[in-house]
């Protein structure tokens, strides 16, 4: 089974995925780090949100496919809330 930041990273939305530059071995903290704390904030509770579902999905026995459909959906969903939040 992949680790959920193997899911993550392998299914982020092309647009979010460029928009975040290489760090090699970089923790999720430290670049966290790096933003706004309320963009920090906001990220934290939608990743822990994310790696929950995807916990559940793996308990339940669903594969691969699916948990990575769930979390490219999700981030697309996001993407396009904060779109609209920002008034793009």
């Amino acid at each position: 089974m992949a680790s959920a930041s193997t899911i993550i990273d392998a299914t982020a939305a092309p647009s979010v995925a460029d928009a975040i530059p290489s760090t090699g071995k970089e923790s999720l903290d430290a670049l966290l780090l790096q933003l706004p704390p309320e963009e920090a904030h906001r990220l934290r509770i939608e990743f822990i949100a994310i790696i929950s579902t995807v916990r559940e999905m793996c308990a339940r026995g669903e594969d691969r496919q699916s948990i990575r459909d769930f979390v490219r959906t999700r981030c697309q969903q996001n993407e396009m809330d904060w779109k609209r939040e920002q008034g793009i």
